[in-house]
């Protein structure tokens, strides 16, 4: 594709060859190492050539890095079909060219973000999900290079210091690593009714809550003697001392088993000192109902963030992403 050129360089798509100047770029942008292992997980860099990844840098004459824009590869299911969606992952201009004259419009963090939306284009993806910064979200967005999500709210739960078990049997919570096959026949059942998704079959399932560096989840499968597959799964992560955030959630279509899944976890919880459970969802999620009646109350925003989405060409006509995408924070690789 044609490079698109800024004071001092130009923008094109990243090469394998880039990964060293842009795993560097990142430490001296954030004052921060992330290890190899990170870099391998957040770009599925096991997976052949660029399939699991998608880029663009800038890069000045000089041949430094002066700007990346990266994500990981997806599935997304809209209106009955699965096409390929992105999660963006970093965006991040080198501190050099900070604060310049004209970086904001024209500069190489924007002409870098520009030529990955025309590959994600021509690669026939159907959208980019994910969260970032705030500043940076709603100044991309008066740029026209991202829409804000605003079908979904923050909401936090306090648990009391007991819980009094009040539950039936219809379903049971069981630990799991979402190795399993059978988490595709879930999400073949599952996928119905929802409009517009991320893909959680078994391999994103697997691959996107393992445990890692400074990472753990607590993931639950939750089973019913009814079903041959099952029925939900419930994935948290503890973060301050006392805290947990809700992380990814599916639960069964029936009110009674979806009572007889939480009210054991949240027991689960508390054995283990946790007082406040936070999450993120949006509107068109089926859990986002059950929210309220489980006695999260709505939060402003605990960290400086905002949900975002990016529509291509490939996007079927008549969705409406703001209404229709059943975002949670799995979504980004926030938690």
């Amino acid at each position: 594709m044609t490079e698109l050129s800024f004071a001092d360089g130009v923008a094109r798509a990243m090469t394998e060859a880039d990964w060293p100047a842009v795993q560097a770029g990142f430490m001296h942008s954030f004052l921060d190492h992330r290890a190899p292992a990170i870099w391998a997980w957040r770009y599925q860099l096991h997976l052949p050539g660029q399939s699991g990844w998608i880029a663009a840098i800038s890069q000045a004459n000089d041949g430094t890095l002066a700007a990346f824009v990266g994500a990981s590869v997806h599935r997304c299911w809209i209106h009955g079909q699965e096409l390929p969606l992105l999660l963006v992952r970093d965006h991040y201009s080198h501190p050099l060219w900070r604060g310049r004259v004209g970086a904001a419009r024209q500069g190489p963090l924007v002409m870098a973000a520009k030529t990955f939306h025309a590959m994600a284009d021509a690669n026939a993806v159907a959208l980019a999900v994910g969260i970032g910064l705030d500043r940076t979200t709603r100044l991309e967005h008066l740029l026209g290079l991202c829409s804000l999500y605003q079908n979904g709210s923050w909401w936090q739960l306090t648990l009391p210091a007991a819980h009094k078990p009040n539950y039936g049997h219809a379903v049971q919570v069981l630990a799991t690593d979402f190795s399993e096959p059978i988490w595709n026949d879930f999400w073949a059942e599952r996928r119905q009714g929802l409009k517009a998704a991320l893909v959680r079959d078994q391999a994103f399932l697997a691959w996107r809550f393992a445990d890692r560096q400074g990472r753990c989840y607590w993931r639950f499968a939750l089973w019913s003697v009814l079903s041959a597959v099952p029925v939900g799964f419930v994935v948290l992560t503890p973060t301050d001392a006392g805290q947990a955030v809700l992380v990814d959630i599916m639960l069964p279509e029936q009110p009674q088993a979806v009572r007889d899944a939480w009210n054991p976890i949240v027991q689960w919880l508390q054995a283990r000192g946790i007082s406040q459970v936070r999450t993120f969802l949006g509107k068109a999620c089926p859990a986002y109902a059950w929210l309220a009646r489980w006695g999260f109350v709505p939060l402003e925003a605990p960290l400086p963030v905002q949900a975002v989405y990016r529509s291509y060409s490939a996007l079927p006509e008549g969705i409406d992403l703001n209404q229709d995408y059943a975002f949670t924070l799995a979504d980004s690789d926030l938690y």
